[in-house]
């Protein structure tokens, strides 16, 4: 009856510390590529905002970022990089025309979005919507390149 006894011990303790092949193998998690931001070249630049609460908007290629009454930077890049790292939702939707730049920026629950209207080289509306009907331009802030 021992004999029996430890021999089944044995089998079980064998069971709980075997492992197959799939266990020594590293696993990750496939991962989507970050969202991206691509402005139209007519915005790559510094813009000087006037009557907002933020300093100004920097677009790059890439990259949009706002200047902060601090002189600190919010990057939208560097956020989505953030979200993508931390498998959360980040969705970047864009529509260009010649005079016309709309982005909306999906980042887990938050959405902010973008309207920006090219008047000449040197000057954009940057239009904020009314939420319920978009039709309705809330706000206009004159955007212009600092000299």
């Amino acid at each position: 009856m021992k004999k029996i006894t430890l021999t089944l011990i044995a089998s079980i303790a064998i069971l709980f510390v075997s492992c197959d092949e799939s266990d020594d193998a590293v696993t990750s998690k496939k991962v989507d590529p970050a969202a991206r931001i691509s402005p139209p070249a007519w915005i790559v630049g510094n813009w000087k905002v006037s009557g907002a609460s933020i300093k100004g908007i920097n677009f790059s290629k890439d990259d949009m970022c706002q200047v902060l009454v601090n002189d600190g930077n919010l990057c939208y890049k560097e956020k989505i990089t953030i979200y993508n790292n931390a498998f959360l939702k980040n969705i970047v939707k864009e529509t260009t025309t010649a005079a016309n730049y709309d982005i909306e920026i999906i980042l887990n629950d938050e959405i902010v979005e973008y309207h920006f209207e090219m008047i000449d080289s040197l000057n954009v509306n940057w239009n904020v919507l009314d939420k319920e009907d978009p039709n309705i331009i809330k706000n206009v802030y004159r955007m212009s390149r600092p000299k």
